[in-house]
């Protein structure tokens, strides 16, 4: 099994809950945590917290994890028997429903969640992007060796292809992925815009 975790930020799924092919059987789930305050400072804060206290995410308040796998070959191998199984789990933040939050700051935090969402959306695009064309490069009469090879190879072209993509983006950062920039600017009165850093804080 081989388990690949990116930088990214979430957003909603964009593949089916479950997605089957001859050769795959696609397991996707949304999680969520949660964060409070009662101003975007104190959320902003409560990100922080969270970075530090959670040693999976890299220092994101957000990511995708997908895993690999593929069952051994049975002997003689029966192609019909041998399926890849891929699992893509998002992990996102939610504020709690005892957070109260002025107008304004109900509006940047929508902000900032929509900008993880669509973030994450083209993540999940790459990878559903990725699965398909996994299936076409087998044909219609792939054998066991072939589909093991596919896999390495999978695995491999969604790790470069996503980072391709944060490097392209800024982990999200070109269109909008942390809170404190907004926190930044509502602190500050200025109006309209989004300008962000998905870079984990220095300590």
């Amino acid at each position: 099994m081989r388990s690949i975790v990116f930088c990214s930020v979430a957003g909603l799924m964009s593949l089916e809950p479950t997605l089957r092919t001859d050769h795959l059987v696609v397991r996707q789930r949304e999680e969520t945590y949660q964060v409070s305050g009662q101003s975007l400072t104190e959320l902003a804060d409560a990100l922080r917290e969270s970075r530090r206290a959670s040693e999976g995410r890299g220092g994101f308040d957000a990511y995708t994890r997908w895993t690999l796998h593929l069952p051994p070959a049975p002997t003689p191998c029966r192609l019909g028997d041998l399926k890849l199984q891929v699992s893509i789990v998002v992990t996102l933040p939610v504020i709690s429903r005892d957070t109260e939050l002025s107008d304004a700051d109900r509006l940047a935090w929508n902000a900032f969640a929509q900008a993880l969402s669509d973030h994450e959306d083209e993540h999940l695009r790459l990878i559903r992007g990725e699965l398909a064309a996994f299936s076409s490069r087998l044909g219609s009469a792939p054998t066991c060796g072939r589909l093991a090879l596919e896999t390495a190879m999978l695995d491999r072209r969604i790790l470069r292809a996503s980072a391709l993509l944060d490097a392209r983006t800024g982990h999200g950062a070109n269109s909008g992925a942390s809170l404190e920039r907004f926190e930044s600017r509502s602190s500050s009165g200025s109006a309209g815009g989004i300008s962000t850093s998905s870079d984990p804080p220095k300590p």
